[in-house]
């Protein structure tokens, strides 16, 4: 039977006799990606992928103990909407610049406009006022990378492109490889301006084999590191990456992360699988509503801090022909002490009302703890116990 294993390096490896003897996860172990580098010509050294190296993989820090405070704000209320990436837009000018009608897939990196604007600014707050060019950390990633494959006892190793477009999607990956190793810069210096990325303007389709055939490959060509407007080319953020909450994680996890890192765009759902509980529904107010609306769904947000007992986002609103920044809040109900929820092993983890079921945020990892994740292929029956790691 041939299984897909991990390779783990720099990992202490215990050896248990019975599944009831894995300990419960440590959500204060927060992950980051790290990035392959490329050449002058885009070609990713893909080697990372079969040996440990410290710019390939995850790495894990442990938060710090922290004292929480009653109250604490990544961004002050009055910054939300006074940033220029919190200044309001016209329809047409959000339309101009994330139409996914000329680029389908836009999204896959527009999600994170203002949390690197207000991720920032947090880490800045007398300089970096910006509203970041996506369009440069698009243009400017890896184009390709080497794939192996295999003929009698020879391994060979060929260039393969990526294919980062309006039809293909954008890699998350691929796109905060960009940032770590080139920083952000303001659309004042290089515009948002996607109309060189393949597949911009071509109408998506996707229900047919001939409309698969149809879609664009590749990525878009790059480009000069230069100010259109003549100022002098200074981006920030470098070496900052892509960090993730644990799955599972509680309120005092995303406290924590937050007071060192800043927002976070985070999924949160309630903490017991009940949808006919009152007391656990999420309770989800809004500047300007006499009254709360509830929801058993999902909430996903960004979440810049917290007052009391409320959990504050950034929301956007519409009218008069403008979108807007409000700031909401999310009331937390409850408290309690759950167990094996979603099968993750959780044992006496207290939460508060709510779990994260995903969350994202921008930060250094110079402290992480570097660990090799290759997969590998192995033609040999692994007990059931090392699958469930």
């Amino acid at each position: 039977m041939v299984l897909v294993a991990l390779s783990f390096c720099k990992i202490k490896v215990i050896k248990l006799n019975q599944d009831e003897d894995i300990p419960p996860r440590n959500f204060d172990y927060l992950i980051f990606n790290q990035y392959n580098k490329w050449n002058k010509d885009g070609l990713v050294n893909i080697k990372a992928t079969h040996s440990c190296t410290l710019d390939y993989g995850q790495g894990y820090v442990l938060l710090e103990d922290i004292e929480i405070p009653t109250s604490f704000k990544a961004i002050e209320d009055d910054k939300i909407r006074g940033l220029k990436i919190g200044q309001d837009i016209s329809t047409e000018d959000y339309i101009r610049k994330f139409d996914d009608t000329k680029c389908y897939f836009i999204g896959d990196v527009a999600e994170y406009h203002e949390l690197l604007a207000y991720t920032a600014y947090f880490q800045d707050k007398q300089k970096n006022d910006i509203i970041p060019s996506l369009a440069y950390n698009i243009k400017n990633g890896p184009k390709s990378y080497e794939s192996y494959f295999y003929r009698d006892d020879k391994a060979y190793r060929r260039p393969t492109k990526y294919n980062d477009n309006c039809h293909k999607g954008f890699s998350a990956t691929n796109f905060f490889s960009s940032v770590y190793y080139n920083g952000i810069v303001d659309e004042s210096c290089i515009s948002n301006d996607f109309s060189s990325i393949p597949g911009y303007g071509d109408v998506y389709r996707n229900t047919t084999l001939a409309d698969t055939w149809a879609q664009r490959n590749g990525t878009a060509p790059a480009i000069k590191e230069e100010c259109a407007d003549g100022s002098k080319f200074k981006p920030i953020l470098k070496k900052n990456q892509l960090g993730i909450i644990q799955m599972g994680a509680n309120l005092t996890t995303l406290k924590e992360v937050m007071l060192t890192y800043g927002p976070v765009i985070a999924t949160i759902i309630r903490a017991k699988e009940d949808p006919y509980a009152e007391k656990d529904r999420l309770l989800q107010n809004y500047p300007g509503f006499t009254t709360a609306t509830s929801s058993y769904d999902q909430f996903t947000k960004l979440f810049y801090g917290w007052d009391g007992s409320n959990l504050l986002f950034v929301n956007y609103d519409y009218k008069d022909g403008k979108f807007f920044n409000v700031i909401g809040q999310l009331n937390i109900r409850k408290s309690g002490t759950y167990y094996d929820y979603s099968g993750l092993g959780l044992k006496n983890i207290e939460f508060d009302t709510f779990v994260v079921k995903f969350a994202e945020f921008v930060g250094s990892s110079a402290a992480a703890v570097r660990t090799c994740l290759s997969l590998i292929t192995a033609a040999v029956v692994l007990p059931a116990l090392l699958l469930s790691f």
